[in-house]
């Protein structure tokens, strides 16, 4: 399969049900308050096994954040706070399988 996508990437089938592990999954939620958004994330998780989640557009942050993440199959994170009901950004990863140190951040 390797040989045919790097003649063809286009016509590379990936069958049904055959799962890719990813080290990091990048996810764009659009608001981590929508009622599927717990359900999505253990999707994910369960069909991918990431060590690494960034999740993107969260409009979510402090307290909230926190009670949101611990129901999460991750125990690392760091958080951004919104602005407003704006951006948020979520690192999440599991412990046993990445190590992430936060060096430094802005405002």
């Amino acid at each position: 399969m390797v040989e045919a996508a790097m003649m063809n990437p286009s016509k590379v089938k990936i069958l049904m049900g055959q799962l890719v592990q990813m080290n990091i999954l990048m996810w764009n939620c659009k608001g981590a308050l929508n009622p599927n958004f717990m359900r999505w994330i253990f999707e994910m998780v369960v069909n991918h096994h990431p060590s690494i989640m960034v999740i993107t557009e969260t409009k979510v942050g402090g307290k909230r954040a926190k009670r949101i993440i611990e129901g999460l199959p991750f125990d690392g994170f760091l958080t951004t706070e919104t602005i407003g009901y704006a951006s948020g950004l979520w690192i999440l990863w599991k412990k046993e399988d990445a190590e992430v140190v936060h060096l430094t951040s802005t405002e």
